[in-house]
């Protein structure tokens, strides 16, 4: 859209870049629409060609575009009242309006320009048509990278370049700037059970057997119960040995569920027995071009120019965090801003001391508001901080990502299940009631299933009822060697990955070093060889960080033939699979931690009344 009157790039010039960047092979602009001006514009690229179906529609007064999916036919003018998983545009010659759903998952990005205003799914494309073809990279977006693995406010890795805030929409108007608005829509006005059924009953005609990642946590089982509910064919798989919690406690899922379940092996690997071949540069380099250096490599979201299968449809239980009211669930109740302070840091500045002065400096002046939010309201920032950039950018860069190949359906994500949950009392959802009930109301022959890790967050104590007892004892959950993780993981307990993932890291250029501390990121590789998982995962972060600054975050073509880099490793004669074991004690742990926050509250109260 136009700003000062001075006509829009042309097809030509947007194609290229488009071409450029895109992390999918594409022989043109698929679909397009332009004012008779040349002054407003919308351009549509991706890679279904098996789908007759393109994502722009014309109108009299100009054109739509989507990404995503919906749930009922959305109107152009409010698509807010529509469920599923979306972002939406609407163009016209007088000016330009982007909704993003109630989740956020599908990314809304813009820019404003002296002369234009870009909005786009793609933070790097947009970037690109705002700015021009030499990409400039945001420090403070980067050092949120390197802390927690994805974005921890609205900006991005891209200078001048934010994201749209879950649920809200920009308004573009020809010769004036842009307005941030809440969507108008109308609140759901059904329960988040129905929400939920009503998220899979638009599932294409085309999909055969839903494929269902299932673990022992809570989020999944739901999912395969919701999906067996509504009569949808599931075949579920587990990765992991056939020991870890995960394993046990699914297969136990399955089994009550009627449902068929494998174990593959160790995820993101090629395994033969103890002899693995892993490629964590190219789990890196996949991580910048598909999540454009904004999601930490850790997990890996897709391939890069993976063709689309339209009947593929993967599900995951990624989401369903905002049933447990997100990270207030570490407050236990309590609004103390002190505690809720610590765990926004332990959350977003978990690896400040790697950050050079002035990129720490930048960062934490990015983080101030959120800083005085948990301050002000701590249990209802710290759940808007984790659907605004957890659930929003962390999960959106990921969903986006792997809708590359095939379309990611997520009920968790859905406009109306985050609409009807967030109706939902906080506390209900931080104590986990609001969870158990779903499953009692969807899926009650799971009720009595154990988890693996921990117990429902109301029912760490037993209960006084000796029957009531008798099925706390039942559900006891289950723990591996690794707690809740699983036996083995190659990307944090091999000598040969963290050594590959440092020397990405160690060869990174210099404008690199200007954002991390050359010296602390030394003292930190020296360290890593003996560090438990959780100290590890930094380096994937660090690594992915380092090769977006590199690549320039994968622009043009070569992207795409890659030279191979998988090694070949064997897996450590130490990290044999181990019996997972039952664990009757975690209560009490969990217990004086409440007992301590509980004291702090009374201690805050009685200061206040002095």
């Amino acid at each position: 859209m136009s700003k000062s009157g001075s006509p829009l790039p042309s097809l030509d010039q947007v194609d290229r870049v488009a071409r450029a960047s895109l992390p999918f092979r594409t022989t043109g602009c698929d679909a397009s629409w332009s004012a008779e001006d040349g002054l407003a514009g919308l351009w549509v690229w991706h890679n279904e060609q098996s789908d007759a179906a393109k994502p722009l529609n014309l109108h009299p007064d100009g054109a739509e575009g989507w990404s995503g999916y919906f749930v009922g036919s959305p109107d152009r003018r409010e698509p807010s009242a529509t469920g599923g998983v979306w972002a939406h545009f609407h163009v016209t010659a007088q000016g330009a309006v982007a909704t993003s759903c109630a989740s956020g998952t599908e990314q809304v990005f813009y820019a404003e320009s002296a002369q234009h205003v870009v909005v786009g799914t793609r933070a790097q494309l947009v970037a690109l048509a705002a700015f021009g073809e030499q990409l400039v990279l945001d420090t403070a977006g980067l050092a949120a990278i390197v802390n927690a693995g994805f974005s921890t406010t609205d900006r991005t890795i891209f200078d001048g370049v934010r994201v749209l805030r879950p649920g809200w929409r920009i308004v573009a108007t020809q010769g004036a700037g842009v307005v941030l608005e809440p969507a108008v829509s109308a609140d759901f006005d059904g329960s988040a059970g129905q929400a939920l059924i009503a998220s899979v009953s638009g599932l294409p005609a085309t999909a055969s057997t839903i494929r269902l990642g299932l673990t022992g946590g809570r989020d999944s089982r739901l999912l395969a119960g919701l999906l067996v509910k509504a009569g949808v064919p599931v075949r579920a798989y587990t990765a992991g040995d056939e020991a870890d919690p995960d394993v046990v406690i699914a297969r136990r899922v399955a089994e009550v569920l009627g449902i068929e379940h494998s174990v593959t092996g160790p995820r993101g690997s090629n395994a033969r027995g103890d002899n693995l071949e892993v490629d964590p540069r190219a789990r890196v380099r996949e991580a910048v071009a598909l999540g454009e250096g904004m999601l930490g490599a850790y997990d890996r979201v897709g391939r890069i120019d993976e063709s689309f299968k339209p009947a593929l449809i993967p599900f995951s239980g990624s989401g369903g965090e905002i049933l447990r009211g997100y990270y207030a669930n570490a407050l236990h109740g309590a609004e103390l801003p002190d505690v809720a302070r610590r765990v926004l840091r332990r959350r977003a500045l978990a690896q400040e001391k790697l950050l050079t002065a002035d990129a720490k400096q930048q960062y934490l002046a990015d983080l101030q508001d959120w800083m005085d939010a948990v301050v002000r309201a701590p249990g209802l920032a710290l759940s808007d901080f984790y659907l605004r950039q957890r659930t929003a950018r962390w999960s959106g860069a990921a969903r986006g990502s792997s809708s590359m190949g095939s379309l990611a359906w997520r009920p968790f994500f859905d406009h109306h299940v985050v609409q009807a949950v967030q109706a939902v009392p906080l506390a209900e959802r931080t104590s986990e009631r609001f969870f158990a009930s779903l499953i009692d109301e969807l899926v009650p022959e799971l009720a009595d299933v154990p988890f693996v890790g921990k117990r429902w967050a109301f029912e760490e104590l037993p209960p006084s009822d000796p029957g009531e007892r008798a099925r706390w004892v039942q559900r006891a959950p289950l723990k591996g060697a690794h707690g809740e993780g699983p036996s083995f993981n190659w990307r944090t307990d091999l000598a040969e990955v963290r050594a590959e993932l440092g020397s990405i890291v160690e060869s990174a250029p210099d404008a690199f070093w200007a954002v991390v501390d050359h010296q602390a990121v030394d003292r930190y590789l020296q360290r890593v060889p003996t560090a438990d998982r959780t100290q590890t995962v930094p380096l994937w972060n660090l690594a992915t960080v380092a090769h977006a600054v590199a690549s320039s975050v994968e622009l043009g073509e070569e992207k795409f033939s890659p030279a191979p880099t998988a090694i070949h490793v064997r897996r450590s004669s130490g990290e044999a699979p181990t019996a997972p074991r039952i664990t009757l004690s975690a209560y009490s742990r969990a217990a004086a931690k409440r007992v301590y926050l509980r004291l702090a509250s009374a201690r805050a109260a009685f200061s206040r009344r002095r």
